[in-house]
This record gives C-alpha cells, structure tokens and sequence, in this order.
C-alpha cells in the first residue's frame, strides 16, 4: 500500500488508541446514527505514471501534489451511508524528451459517487471503507516550449473506480475529525489535442486526507 496511505492511516491508529482511552469516561453517545453530513479532508498524494510512457515523463519531481475530498452524504444507519461530491487527486506535472519539449500539468478534478460501510469501534471511534467511482475532469496546460497556448484534451472524461478506508473521531455528536485513505483502480489515458494526438498514460493515483465532518 502507497506511503500517502499508511501515513494517513497510521495517524488515525494513533487517535485511535487515545480516544478508546478517553471514551471509558463518555456517558453519552457521541455519534449520529443517521442523518446528512457535509464533509471535507485536504492532503498529499500522488498520481503515478503508467509503464511505456513515452514521449512523457515526469518533470522533476512533479507526480507528488496537493489532495482533496468534499461532499455531502446520507447515512442511512449506523452501519451504512452514501456520498457524492468533488475530488481533486494530485496534479502530475510532464515534459516530452522531444524538442522542443512539451512541459506542463493535467488538472485532476473529478466529481465521485460512492458507499460507505461504517463499523462503529465505541461511542467515539468510528472506522470506515469507501468504494465508488469518480469522473475525471482532467485540464491541461501543457505547452509547447516557448509558447504561451496551453493544449487541450480529447474525450477526456474517464470514469475511475475507487477504494478508501479511514476513522472518524466523534468530537460531538455533530462533528467528527476524519482521516481517510484513497487508491484509484484504473490507469487512464489522456490524448492531446495537438497534430500528433500525443497520449498522456497516467496510473493510480494516492492519497491521504484529513479532515472534518459535521452531521446535521
């Protein structure tokens, strides 16, 4: 499993171990078992590049990058809810070993639909997996050395299953600290919109978040 992932997680072990001390003095219930909740973690991670990915190649050390995860979910029970919103996986940043180079990033937005399984650990602890499905929304400013005119993508809109797995942290019974981990299972190929209609051959992208959740 990614860096970024067992990071996150790891953090989470640790809160974890503190709050299952902390909830032995909890005289109420600090989690709602149903309900609509807003949600949103930030973080680091990165999108992988597939093999043979010639003419591109990462720039420096351009894979790695900024992370976040924001939507509105149901929980249904307190075992089960349903999530949709916006993701925004790292941005990698590319040249071409041509000359003149191509150089520039792929914008990785996404909006996301997925499942949530939920095992509440005590009145405070929850853990809990994801898996669902992003659209991809990719932009892109890759250019031409020297130029100013960003290349666009063709047919760019990919549709990529995801899995995570995190904790929350029930603060209140409306607010809980969230940390989660993220993998994409599907590598997708990107194509420019320029006279070679280059391809783009990205991998799975990585991620770990944190953040907060507020239940209504």
């Amino acid at each position: 499993m990614n860096k970024y992932i067992i990071a996150s997680l790891g953090a989470a072990a640790l809160l974890a171990g503190e709050t299952t001390l902390a909830s032995t003095n909890t005289q109420n219930s600090q989690t709602k078992n149903s309900g609509f909740y807003v949600t949103a973690t930030a973080g680091y991670g990165k999108t992988s590049l597939a093999k043979n990915t010639a003419p591109f190649e990462k720039n420096g050390n351009g894979l790695t990058g900024f992370a976040f995860m924001g939507g509105v979910g149901y929980r249904i029970n307190q075992y089960f809810a349903v999530e949709g919103g916006y993701l925004r996986l790292p941005s990698p940043s590319l040249k071409t070993n041509l000359l003149p180079p191509l150089k520039g990033k792929i914008g990785m937005n996404s909006i996301y639909l997925a499942a949530k399984g939920i095992y509440p650990i005590n009145n405070q602890f929850d853990v809990f997996a994801k898996a669902g499905a992003a659209v991809l929304l990719p932009s892109s400013s890759i250019k031409l050395e020297g130029t100013s005119t960003n290349i666009s993508l063709k047919n760019s809109h990919k549709v990529l299953p995801f899995v995570g797995a995190g904790v929350d942290y029930n603060i209140t019974p409306n607010i809980a600290v969230t940390a989660q981990g993220l993998i994409t299972l599907r590598n997708p190929t990107l194509e420019l919109n320029n006279a070679n209609s280059q391809k783009i051959k990205l991998g799975k992208s990585y991620v770990g978040l944190l953040g907060v959740t507020y239940t209504f």
